[in-house]
């Protein structure tokens, strides 16, 4: 009898347990937020702009310029250096904003740790400690450091061309759009997310296409940019990966893409692991959500909600209900449309 009673009290006490450690997670996943909130603002600080969505395509993305602004310099160090440590040659692998995604291969197996371990990046309900992709280069999908945080990327055109390729603007300098032809320099016109890909000088190698060195770069916007004012601006969200999607890459051609892919480097339409947007139905999925319908979605593994930073730096959680209506005015950065969230 008294076992029974027992047993009653912990099936009882248990939800209440794991509810309690849930909001602990959560805590924490805001805090991680606040922290990426405080490093956009003493980068725009120091640099005079806003850190850049990507420097260009197969380059750094946002989540590794910011790495001086959250307390993770040694690794921006790395991405940054010109010369082998070991050999003091510099070869194709030696710095990651200069050169594409290729640099990944030269690092040291305590280097890759490094970046996988950096815990701002995480959200502790869905994933801790080490967090790495190595899947080579298979399809353009580059290995490096895994996350649970997304830039919003953002357009409002229909135009069947332009929604097609609408990822295209949240990595492709405006530089590298101008070489590109008529299709491309328009499709920069279309893009009123927070983050813009970064001003470039471009240094082009033997080949064309992505083989050019990025010379020297700069922030395309400042604060200005932000013109609906920053509390009224999403910025960074958690970003939609299936239960059954978690910490894989190279997945079967499903038609998915919500693959799980390194948040260092962005290359083409197939491979957005730094990017997510709200221009498009059921902007917030769910866990359990699979499915075409649900790419390129934000969404957490807190029930009910999706953590997003706003541009002063405040965190709210977002109920996944919300209206694409709300989200997508708050996504714009000058339509200049009032609303709040619920």
């Amino acid at each position: 009898m008294v076992i029974a009673i027992i047993g009653v009290l912990i099936a009882l006490l248990l939800p209440a347990v794991q509810a309690a450690r849930e909001a602990a997670r959560r805590a924490q996943c805001i805090n991680h937020f606040k922290q990426i909130g405080i490093g956009v603002h003493n980068f725009h600080d120091t640099r005079n702009g806003l850190p850049p969505s990507a420097i260009d395509a197969g380059r750094v993305t946002f989540f590794g310029v910011i790495y001086p602004f959250v307390e993770q310099t040694a690794l921006h160090e790395i991405l940054t250096r010109n010369k082998d440590q070991k050999t003091g040659n510099c070869n194709q692998a030696c710095n990651a904003t200069a050169l594409p995604f290729i640099w990944w291969p030269g690092l040291t197996p305590e280097e890759r740790k490094g970046f996988g371990s950096v815990p701002i990046y995480k959200c502790p309900s869905r994933r801790a400690g080490i967090a790495i992709i190595e899947t080579g280069t298979v399809n353009n999908r580059p290995p490096g450091p895994i996350g649970d945080y997304a830039v919003l990327a953002y357009t409002k055109t229909s135009d069947p061309w332009i929604y097609h390729h609408k990822w295209y603007f949240g990595y492709i300098s405006s530089e590298r759009a101008q070489n590109w032809g008529t299709d491309y320099k328009n499709i920069t016109s279309h893009f009123f997310g927070p983050f813009r890909a970064a001003r470039v000088e471009l240094i082009a190698q033997v080949n064309e296409g992505d083989n050019y060195t990025v010379n020297a770069w700069e922030p395309t916007d400042a604060m200005p940019w932000w013109a609906d004012g920053t509390s009224n601006q999403l910025c960074i969200g958690e970003k939609h990966i299936p239960a059954n999607e978690l910490g894989k890459c190279e997945v079967a051609a499903s038609g998915l893409e919500n693959r799980d892919c390194s948040l260092l480097t962005l290359y083409n339409t197939t491979e957005s692991a730094s990017l997510r947007t709200t221009y498009d139905s059921t902007p917030i999925a769910r866990i359990s959500d699979t499915g075409s319908q649900y790419d390129w979605r934000f969404g957490s593994y807190h029930p009910g909600i999706c953590n997003f930073l706003l541009g002063d730096g405040s965190v709210r959680g977002v109920g996944v209900t919300t209206s694409t209506k709300i989200l997508m005015a708050l996504s714009d950065v000058c339509d200049g449309e009032p609303v709040s969230l619920p």
